[in-house]
């Protein structure tokens, strides 16, 4: 297979730190992209991906309402659902997640509903949303007979205070009072920016044992350890503090002009329209032996972006920090390495990558070594 001939190396090096460390990513090979594997499958905008339990790839596509299914070299078995407000079709693919006995689990916001389909029979039961204020998903994950939903129910701007990101669904999705989380525990509501900010839905998420890690989309340093199954209060974990703010404020006619800056971004909230230039942002993470590596992107002046990636230990110490560079990269053209999607139970890591910006999927395996 031509994708498996494909293979280039991102060295990570790190820098700064007492610790004498290096992070080599693999790429075993794409799915997707102008010479990846699958191309009949039509991967246009990938932008969710979960594995299972036999290794097999599930992909979502922002520009198509079906789950894209492949084997775990890559390829192409199937697509599941089709466009519709049928009984098993879908109108918008909001998330997803495999539970148990083979189910894939879609959460369609257009139809407000759940849609339960059985990988292998192609059977499928469907559940509306109970919770009138579940309006924009953004992750959902199995958890114990159960699954975990993020979303902010933001009903009543006047009333941010009570806005809640974490709900527990049974497996026939009525909700259950669980792990109570509030808006309020991550963003200064109280401050209008900081209160159009928490209504973005494009925060870093990451599941491990019974611990919840969420990074905001505008990274800050501090990434929230979220307790799922015990009364233990939220902790926050400290990465390496920046003299500057991870962003800045820019007025609207500068971002409509021709002249936006780059990593621009506009928000029409409650509380006003803003507009601003993010300086640092989050990537996603991964797990590393007993180690999370974290990565997030920082901008540097002459429009380019630094990579920076930061290796906490369980505790959440910070252990190391550091910028990756690629090399050996795709030849003819610019390459971006996006974000992280997912980590499988083989350690293999997601990425989202743009080449001559045409998206891919890159299937990655780590390398961490460090001195002592």
């Amino acid at each position: 297979m031509k994708a498996f001939v494909l293979f280039f190396n991102i060295l990570l090096v790190l820098s700064v730190y007492a610790q004498d460390c290096s992070l080599k990513l693999n790429t075993i090979f794409k799915i997707g992209g102008s010479d990846g594997i699958v191309e009949a499958a039509g991967l246009y905008m990938p932008n969710m991906l979960r594995t299972d339990y036999n290794g097999n790839i599930f992909i979502s596509d922002s520009k198509d309402v079906r789950i894209k299914m492949f084997a775990s070299d890559g390829t192409f078995i199937k697509n599941i659902g089709s466009r519709g407000q049928g009984p098993g079709e879908i109108s918008e693919v909001t998330c997803f997640c495999l539970g148990p006995h083979d189910s894939l689990v879609v959460v369609d916001r257009s139809n407000r509903r759940f849609t339960k389909y059985h990988t292998k029979s192609g059977e499928f039961n469907t559940y509306r949303f109970i919770d009138i204020s579940c309006i924009d998903p953004f992750q959902i994950f199995p958890v114990v007979d159960s699954f975990l939903l993020y979303y902010k129910n933001v009903q009543d701007p006047e009333r941010m205070e009570d806005a809640q990101i974490l709900h527990r669904y049974n497996s026939t999705f009525s909700k259950i009072q669980d792990r109570i989380i509030y808006l309020k525990d991550i963003w200064d509501i109280t401050e209008p920016l900081q209160q159009a900010l928490s209504c973005l839905v494009v925060d870093k998420l990451f599941m491990l044992e019974d611990q919840l890690y969420l990074a905001p989309f505008v990274y800050d340093s501090k990434i929230y350890k979220i307790p799922l199954f015990v009364n233990n209060d939220m902790e926050i974990i400290h990465g390496q503090p920046s003299p500057k703010k991870p962003y800045k404020k820019i007025s609207f006619k500068k971002y409509k002009s021709r002249e936006r800056p780059m990593a621009a971004i506009f928000m029409n909230s409650s509380t006003g329209r803003h507009s601003i230039q993010y300086l640092r942002s989050s990537k996603g993470f991964f797990k590393y032996n007993d180690d999370l590596v974290f990565l997030s992107e920082e901008l540097k002046k002459k429009k380019r972006f630094d990579q920076i990636f930061e290796v906490f230990d369980m505790d959440g110490v910070l252990k190391a920090r550091g910028v990756y560079a690629t090399i050996n990269v795709e030849k003819n053209g610019e390459i971006k390495y996006g974000n992280v999607l997912w980590q499988d139970r083989h350690n293999r890591v997601y990425m989202k990558v743009m080449h001559n910006d045409v998206p891919a999927i890159h299937v990655i395996e780590m390398e961490f070594n460090c001195g002592n």
